[in-house]
């Protein structure tokens, strides 16, 4: 195995179980904020007290704000994490996602009131409300946490790739106008993709001394593209020992 794809793999693995233990806290906050259904004791048996009651929908309305709400943290934090579009945390977000839903939906359950049959055999007279189990109406709402840190991911990577210009010019005086020099960062600062690639373009072309090397600034970026500082800064560093 490749280097590469051992550094994919632990990707996958430790954001997978990160992500997973996500799910402790979503199934208490589901169950603490989801309402239950109630059931009333008749002639022996157990009977919703409105059948039509909108508890079963809204809890798994709540379990699908507290799972889509997690992944799209976790989204976040992988990323900033990762800092590269890495097929590795893809699949973290996607199968601990996965496994956080089932975990937050079990947790969420067994924390709950006990099944109806186990609240008859406690004996409650006829006539009785009681609070049923917490349930899941639809499962399918297990993959609303995956699926929004899945699209959240995507959308923050898009940001990585460089977007072909329009007006097909070669950037900034001449220069093409790439984003691939170096490694590029959205949520941390980071330095001006056009003012890099155009100093390193007149360095590599000999207009540029290394007493002006030395003392070039560039400017700084936050929440948009811009190129790893501690990649650049490397770069510049070679360059200055080279000459």
């Amino acid at each position: 195995m490749s280097v590469d794809r051992r550094a994919e793999l632990r990707t996958a693995v430790l954001s997978g179980l990160g992500v997973a233990l996500v799910g402790l806290p979503v199934g208490l906050v589901w169950w603490l904020i989801a309402p239950l259904r109630q059931w009333q004791v008749s002639q022996g048996g157990a009977f919703p007290v409105a059948p039509e009651s909108e508890a079963a929908i809204a809890a798994d309305g709540w379990f699908a704000v507290c799972a889509g709400t997690a992944g799209l943290v976790c989204a976040l934090l992988v990323f900033a994490r990762t800092r590269h579009a890495r097929v590795g945390a893809l699949a973290g977000l996607v199968g601990g996602g996965l496994v956080a839903s089932v975990i937050a939906w079990r947790l969420g359950v067994w924390l709950g009131p006990a099944s109806v049959s186990d609240t008859l055999k406690s004996g409650l007279g006829n006539g009785a409300v009681f609070d049923g189990p917490l349930q899941l109406s639809a499962k399918g709402v297990l993959l609303v946490g995956p699926m929004a840190s899945s699209i959240a991911y995507f959308a923050l990577t898009a940001g990585l790739e460089p977007a072909p210009r329009a007006d097909g010019t070669t950037g900034v005086n001449g220069v093409e106008r790439t984003g691939g020099r170096f490694p590029v960062t959205v949520l941390r600062p980071g330095y001006a993709i056009d003012e890099v690639d155009l100093f390193f373009a007149r360095l590599e072309a000999g207009e540029i001394s290394p007493e002006q090397a030395g003392a070039v600034r560039f400017g700084s970026t936050r929440l948009r593209r811009g190129y790893d500082e501690a990649a650049v800064d490397a770069a510049l560093a070679g360059s200055r020992a080279g000459r």
